[in-house]
C-alpha cells in the first residue's frame, strides 16, 4: 500500500512538472478570436508570454506587429503589448509568433478558435439547464404523487363514511 501512495505521490509531482515546464515555455498558450458586430475581430492570448521572449503577431505570413511593436496600420485597428489584437475586418490566417532563445522554444499559435464568453451566465451550460428542467420535472412529480394519494384518502374516506351512513340508517349496528 505505502509503494503504491509512494508512486502515486511521485506520479503527481512529475504533472506538476511537466505542468509547470509547459506554462514556462510557453506550450499552454493559446489564442482565440472574436467578431465583433462591425466585423473587426479581436485576437487574443489566453496569457502574456515569458518577457525574455519575442514576440510578434503575423498575418497570411507577413508580420503585422513586429519583434519591437511596430504595427501595420493599414491592418491593425489597436495592438496591446503581448496580448490581443484587432483586425479591421474578419481575416483568417493570424499568427502569433513566440521565440525563446533561453529555452529553445519556437512557437507559431493559431488564432482560429473563437474566444469563450468571459460572463459564464451569458450562455449557461448545458447541464445546469438540465438540472433546472429535471428539478421542474421531479418537483411536479412529487405535486402529481401527493394529489393522487391525497383523492384515494378521500375517496377512501367517503366509502368508509357512507358504509356508516347505511349502518346508521338500516339499524345494522353491532356491540362492540
Amino acid at each position: 500500500m505505502s509503494l503504491g501512495l509512494a508512486l502515486k505521490d511521485i506520479l503527481t509531482y512529475c504533472g506538476v512538472l511537466v505542468c509547470l515546464v509547459m506554462s514556462i515555455d510557453g506550450s499552454m498558450l493559446t489564442c482565440c478570436n472574436k467578431v465583433h458586430r462591425n466585423n473587426s475581430v479581436e485576437y487574443l492570448l489566453s496569457e502574456a508570454p515569458d518577457p525574455n521572449c519575442t514576440t510578434r503577431w503575423d498575418l497570411i505570413n507577413r508580420v503585422i506587429v513586429d519583434e519591437n511593436g511596430d504595427v501595420d496600420t493599414r491592418t491593425v485597428l489597436y495592438h496591446e503589448k503581448d496580448r490581443k489584437i484587432i483586425l479591421g475586418n474578419i481575416i483568417s490566417g493570424v499568427v502569433y509568433r513566440l521565440e525563446c532563445p533561453h529555452s529553445g522554444v519556437s512557437k507559431p499559435v493559431n488564432c482560429t478558435d473563437p474566444c469563450v464568453p468571459e460572463n459564464p451566465e451569458a450562455d449557461p451550460p448545458f447541464w445546469k439547464i438540465l438540472f433546472i428542467v429535471l428539478t421542474i420535472f421531479i418537483f411536479t412529480l412529487f405535486i402529481s404523487m401527493i394529489c393522487c394519494m391525497c383523492k384515494k384518502m378521500e375517496a377512501c374516506c367517503e366509502k368508509a363514511e357512507s358504509a356508516h351512513d347505511f349502518e346508521l340508517t338500516t339499524g345494522n349496528l353491532h356491540a362492540r
